[in-house]
């Protein structure tokens, strides 16, 4: 079991975070983690990096042995990473984690590819997707939840990160494509049955993230000030998106392993729960006000 290569925020340690959490963004396109075997190596003198996972679902870390064969399908989920180490003295070391603790002399530069499938005819494990409500359940629109079951996924997404001289900077695109394969015939997709919803739809979403250590004597290398901004589209049934803006400070007493965070985060119309993500509700305006100490070991 895995974390699946796939999105830029996945592939960071929770401890190495420069928010509480990682973003709205993240939480919607998240794929997880995964049962499987991975083929890992690296090129060209370490600045191409790739990652293959040959996996029993997207999302899915239930068990693999089972009395009952319907409890998951027969198709295995696929995801690829690339990542290209284009600036930076320690490729792949560089933009391990988010904040520029090392003050990098040198800019350290990277850029990354992903692409996951899954045909899912019944994983018993699956992945949330959010869909637009229809305007005739909810006038003013919203989002509903469903599985994956009786879908097709493909998604891709493009990342890149920077750091130099205490500057950090980082963002993320990622489309999804939801194709029905069960939209209108037994047993009926979820999505399909949700939405009416039986061609391929788009999703898709980004966020642009930011820090910077402030020139306050003697917290030179101390004082962090954090920033950021992302969003969603869901296309069925018409149009609905949401948008995520976040700021805070990081006081880093001994680097990532002792650190103080505080931030805000305002999310106009909350699409996905997530317990780690501080999303409660589905369809919430949230206003979310964070403070952590973390001693990491």
């Amino acid at each position: 079991m895995f974390k699946i290569a796939a999105l830029q925020q996945r592939a960071t340690s929770n401890t190495e975070l420069q928010f509480v959490s990682r973003s709205m963004t993240h939480a919607v396109f998240d794929l997880s983690r995964g049962l499987g075997v991975r083929f890992w190596g690296k090129l060209f003198e370490k600045r191409l990096e790739y990652f293959v996972d040959v996996l029993n679902s997207l999302n899915g870390t239930g068990r693999t042995i089972t009395e009952d064969p319907a409890e998951m399908d027969n198709n295995p989920a696929l995801a690829f990473r690339l990542v290209w180490h284009a600036l930076g003295d320690n490729p792949g070391k560089d933009l391990k984690g988010e904040a520029d603790l090392e003050f990098h002399e040198s800019p350290a530069l990277d850029f990354a590819f992903h692409y996951a499938f899954n045909e899912d005819e019944g994983d018993r494990r699956t992945t949330r997707i959010p869909y637009p409500l229809p305007r005739r359940i909810a006038n003013l629109g919203g989002f509903g939840l469903t599985n994956t079951n009786g879908c097709q996924i493909n998604q891709f997404g493009l990342a890149s990160a920077f750091k130099w001289r205490g500057f950090s900077a980082r963002g993320e695109y990622i489309l999804r494509l939801v194709d029905p394969r069960r939209a209108g015939r037994v047993p009926f997709t979820n999505w399909w049955l949700f939405t009416n919803q039986g061609d391929t739809t788009v999703q898709h979403g980004a966020y642009v993230q930011a820090g910077c250590f402030l020139p306050i004597p003697g917290l030179e290398k101390k004082l962090e000030a954090v920033a950021r901004v992302g969003g969603i589209s869901t296309l069925a049934n018409g149009q609905e998106g949401t948008w995520e803006y976040a700021g805070g400070l990081n006081y880093y007493i001994e680097g990532n392993q002792v650190k103080l965070q505080a931030d805000v985060t305002k999310v106009t119309e909350v699409p996905i729960t997530s317990s780690t993500g501080s999303l409660a509700n589905v369809n919430d305006d949230a206003l979310i006000f964070r403070v952590q100490l973390q001693v990491a070991f």
